[in-house]
């Protein structure tokens, strides 16, 4: 059995690859671009609103469809914004369920950079979270200089982004059920993220990316492929998924077999607990124990904001104690999972999508990954794959690199070379 000190080191790789991989985005962006298009930026001519911050007119409240705001405030004390004279703002909008095509609510915040924007606006780059919990409280526009990402989106905005953070449905709005691997709603919600940000950032383009990791790279896969249906009004140029939740609809099968790596238990316990919360609801004692459930309280902790308590209670499991009770059990997870997947079957062409993921990472199933690039290659969505042979996460200064000039070339107009490059 793993010790909690194995389990720790699991969690806290999590928290280092959403963390890490992006703070290494400071070496990476195209320095000489931005600067040449600085020179041709025009004056800000907006009434300022926000202090010793890029002005910003009244966001724009009108209308009541998906992207248009509820509520718009100015997020002060942030000291990695102050450090880059970035204005921020908390929001609330208007999105879409993608389980049954509900009008929904979505918090998030928005990061504007400072200085005049380029000529034909700020691109906007909508960043997909690792997977925070799935309770309200757990939204990182409620914790402490955004539960760790003030500092990720800073760099983002100092590079010229207008960037978008959605807390996803469920997080940080009370009322809704979080549903961790729900492909569709997630992949709305960025993109009614950035619907959002322009009615608070007139000077933003309609030109956008998404970058996200575990399950905002689930998030940021399935943006791209409902942008060309439901992204209308705006121009996705393309997607970084890094080690996505692409479909994790297999983990059911590993705890029957008992081989469910422990650096998954966390996320398998809080998908069974939110679909146990919402339609069609799952009978959670058929897949774990008393003990399980009383053990790794996923409806009373935030990860990763309390790592070590959570590692700690799932070095104490047993894999007998997530076991699923029958067979039945398993294919209404398998189904239920899988149906909400990517790629997503659309009726329009999707936007191109990087995926990175490494082969040894014990948080992500390689293989589901691996075979979801392969579907999407033969439904004729543009997908490059990059596989990192030997590696247990996609966390290093190498990776970040990649996928920086891979959004660079997509944002100039670049086609891939070839649509299923990389794709075995």
């Amino acid at each position: 059995m793993a010790t909690a000190k194995t389990a720790d080191a699991g969690l806290r790789g999590a928290l280092a690859l959403a963390l890490a991989g992006l703070l290494l985005l400071l070496s990476g962006c195209a320095g000489d671009q931005v600067t040449e298009a600085q020179q041709d930026r025009p004056p800000r001519t907006l009434e300022p609103v926000f202090d010793g911050v890029p002005a910003l007119p009244p966001a724009d409240m009108s209308g009541d469809g998906p992207g248009t705001l509820v509520d718009a405030q100015p997020l002060q004390f942030m000291e990695s914004f102050d450090q880059i004279s970035a204005a921020a703002v908390k929001m609330t909008y208007r999105s879409t369920s993608g389980l049954d095509g509900r009008p929904t609510e979505v918090s998030g915040v928005v990061v504007v950079p400072a200085g005049p924007p380029p000529r034909g606006g700020w691109p906007v780059l909508a960043v997909g979270h690792i997977l925070t919990g799935i309770i309200p409280q757990c939204a990182p526009s409620l914790a402490a200089e955004l539960g760790g990402y003030a500092s990720i989106l800073s760099v983002f905005a100092s590079k010229g982004y207008v960037v978008a953070m959605s807390d996803y449905e469920g997080l940080g709005v009370d009322g809704l059920q979080h549903l961790p691997l729900q492909a569709a709603t997630l992949g709305n919600n960025l993109i009614d993220s950035v619907r959002a940000a322009r009615r608070i950032v007139p000077t933003a383009s309609d030109r956008w990316a998404a970058y996200g990791i575990g399950e905002g790279g689930l998030a940021a896969w399935a943006a791209a492929d409902l942008a060309s249906t439901y992204g209308e009004g705006t121009q996705m140029v393309g997607a970084v998924a890094l080690s996505p939740y692409a479909n994790m609809s297999g983990m059911a099968e590993a705890a029957a077999a008992e081989t469910l790596p422990r650096e998954q238990y966390y996320l398998y316990l809080s998908v069974l607990q939110s679909l146990s919360n919402a339609p069609p609801q799952f009978d959670i004692s058929e897949y774990t124990t008393p003990f399980a459930r009383e053990s790794v309280d996923v409806t009373g902790k935030c990860a990763p904001l309390d790592v070590k308590s959570l590692a700690d209670a799932a070095a104490a499991l047993s894999p007998a104690d997530i076991r699923p009770r029958s067979d039945a059990a398993v294919a209404q997870f398998r189904d239920q999972i899988g149906s909400s997947a990517v790629p997503l079957a659309t009726s329009g062409p999707a936007a191109p999508v990087l995926v990175v993921y490494a082969t040894e990472d014990p948080s992500v199933s390689a293989q589901s990954i691996a075979d979801a690039a392969r579907t999407a290659c033969q439904r004729g969505n543009p997908v490059e794959v990059n596989r990192r042979v030997g590696d247990a996460n996609t966390s290093n200064d190498l990776v970040t690199q990649l996928s920086l000039g891979w959004l660079e070339q997509r944002f100039d107009g670049q086609a891939l070379a070839d649509p299923c490059v990389g794709v075995t």
